[in-house]
């Protein structure tokens, strides 16, 4: 598919780039400058344009699918404002994409963008947002709640100088997105007709909670202030004053910092905390196991996620599960679970890859804290048709051969279990254990795109070997879902969601 991406060098632009080479796109990279990004030099054709400027703007969308549109002001400018560039700017591009024959375009705006036309960013953003509705072609319009970066790019400087200020003194909440996570989620959905999708991440935190998370970061006390929201107005009269462009960014400050910003839609995995915690470290923080499987999951394969109803929370017994579950494009389903309970004094993730499409074994992962311990559970269930090697696996299995381990129960489906299972256990072996899965995880994936295709269906009556040996014998985790809501809707969940398989009957 052709896409032309406009903004394609900006910080969400590289990553809606770099997804959309990921997944095989003739994609023309549209941008002011060519500061290309470094690990994603090529694979595209680059075109320098402005959209201010219509001229430059010709015959780029000759032959194209879909544009996308990343294009937005990031800074203050004394010479062009948001309604050049957020407005008239995309009105140019859309413009140039009729005139193309492009019957979809993608827009990325922003959270409650037709909330408070006073602010010049977001009345210049509905303007465009209008103008895109009334165009005639499919169009869809991303609203994200805010970005990871731009978060630590305000607290940061703050936290610093050793005091974070915050305006007003009610609590606000947002649920920023990491932009790879975004961007996936863009290219996921740039050829839906006619939608909004309001955006978000993981997490919800309050703008206290979030600076007392950067100073914890950073190793200091919290000191948080308050100041009345009053003062960025004073603040955008001033510089409105000097005519230096400010008071569109201090208006637009002033809104973001006094409003809600909480997308409906979640994309993504990554953590916010974890993320802050790595800026500190120089480093990013160990990433817990449904964050490296899923990034491993999406590197090999398309995911998109689908609704798993009254399975998305369950809750019994002291404990809450959540559940996500995310169709692989041409391979099989990733499941991702996690877990709390005991008052917080115990957590666990899991990891299911069911294979489908291609003869592959099922992937199985846990890993659990209590009471000082991490327990990390490695298994390859082979449900193949024609049994592939994975000794990749028995490898890495190697490398990590002195961590305590410990026997497994035995039960008659361990007689499906591959040779690289494992099953560690121990106490202040939590980041050798978390690097222990991610490599596992890692090169499973990675085998994966070498599996040959399958029939779907006689697959999925291999993968109901091991999901119907579950349903009737148990395990620690099935008896516990039993025990919560009930042995039919234990195998509901187990096939459906857990495992991609038939039932008994082969359906």
């Amino acid at each position: 598919m052709k896409v032309v991406l406009a903004g394609a060098f900006g910080h969400l632009g590289s990553d809606v780039l770099r997804e959309l080479v990921k997944q095989g796109h003739e994609v023309v990279a549209v941008d002011r400058v060519a500061n290309k990004p470094e690990d994603c030099a090529d694979g595209y054709e680059a075109v320098i344009a402005d959209v201010c400027k219509p001229d430059t703007l010709k015959g780029i969308c000759d032959g194209a699918d879909v544009v996308i549109s990343t294009v937005g002001l990031i800074k203050a400018s004394a010479e062009i404002s948001s309604y050049d560039v957020d407005y008239r700017g995309n009105l140019n591009l859309l413009a140039e994409a009729k005139l193309a024959g492009v019957k979809n375009f993608a827009y990325v705006s922003v959270i409650k963008a037709d909330t408070d036309p006073t602010v010049p960013l977001l009345g210049a953003k509905t303007k465009f947002e209008n103008e895109l509705r009334a165009s005639g072609l499919n169009w869809v319009i991303f609203r994200p709640s805010g970005y990871f970066y731009d978060m630590a790019n305000v607290f940061m400087p703050m936290v610093e100088k050793g005091t974070v200020t915050l305006l007003g003194n009610k609590p606000v909440y947002a649920n920023l997105v990491d932009t790879p996570d975004f961007a996936e989620f863009i290219v996921e959905h740039m050829l839906d007709r006619n939608e909004y999708y309001s955006v978000g991440g993981r997490e919800v935190w309050s703008y206290e909670e979030i600076a007392k998370m950067f100073f914890a970061a950073a190793g200091k006390e919290p000191v948080i202030k308050r100041a009345p929201a009053a003062i960025f107005d004073v603040l955008a009269l001033v510089s409105k004053a000097q005519k230096n462009g400010r008071d569109a960014v201090i208006r637009f400050s002033k809104w973001t910092l006094t409003h809600d910003m909480v997308g409906l839609t979640i994309a993504g995995e990554t953590s916010f905390a974890e993320y802050v915690k790595g800026l500190y470290e120089g480093r990013k923080s160990p990433k817990p196991m449904r964050e490296y499987a899923y990034d491993d999951a999406r590197r090999a394969f398309s995911l998109t996620e689908r609704e798993v109803g009254e399975f998305k929370t369950i809750k019994g017994k002291g404990m809450s599960f959540q559940t996500r579950v995310y169709e692989a494009k041409g391979a099989g389903q990733l499941f991702i679970m996690t877990m709390s309970g005991m008052a917080g004094l115990m957590k666990m993730e899991t990891v299911v890859f069911s294979p489908v499409e291609i003869d592959a074994p099922i992937l199985s992962m846990d890993v659990v804290e209590a009471m000082g311990n991490t327990t990390l559970v490695l298994e390859v269930y082979d449900t193949t048709l024609t049994h592939p090697a994975f000794d990749e696996l028995e490898t890495v299995k190697a490398r990590y051969a002195e961590l305590p381990g410990y026997e497994a129960e035995e039960k008659p489906y361990n007689s499906l279990l591959l040779p690289s299972s494992d099953h560690k256990k121990g106490k202040k072996v939590k980041e050798q254990l978390n690097a222990y899965g991610q490599e596992f995880s890692t090169t499973y994936f990675k085998l994966l795109e070498s599996c040959q295709p399958c029939d779907p269906e006689e697959k999925k009556a291999k993968n109901a070997e091991l999901t119907e040996s579950l349903i009737s014998n148990g395990g620690p985790a099935v008896n516990q879902f039993k025990k919560m809501i009930g042995d039919e809707k234990t195998a509901e969940f187990l096939r459906t969601c857990m495992f991609c398989s038939a039932n008994e009957s082969g359906e």
